[in-house]
């Protein structure tokens, strides 16, 4: 019982900071990220706003604009 015990938790219990070292090394090594976080940082530079901060102001300008309709 002790040995299954044992094996399942080694296989379940996998320690978070291998899981976030994971995580953060695909992260910062995707190329999809890498060229996301060019492209970012230069709509920010020439704008003052990154590509959220668009998307969320065409968004919310929408809804004021459906609420004040009604």
């Amino acid at each position: 019982m002790k040995k299954i015990f044992l094996g399942l938790s080694l296989l379940l219990l996998n320690s978070c900071g291998s899981l976030i070292s994971a995580s953060l090394t695909e992260t910062l090594f995707n190329p999809t990220s890498i060229a996301s976080n060019i492209i970012d940082y230069g709509i920010k530079k020439h704008t003052g706003k990154k590509m959220s901060e668009h998307a969320l102001s065409k968004v919310t300008t929408k809804i004021v604009r459906l609420i004040l309709k009604i």
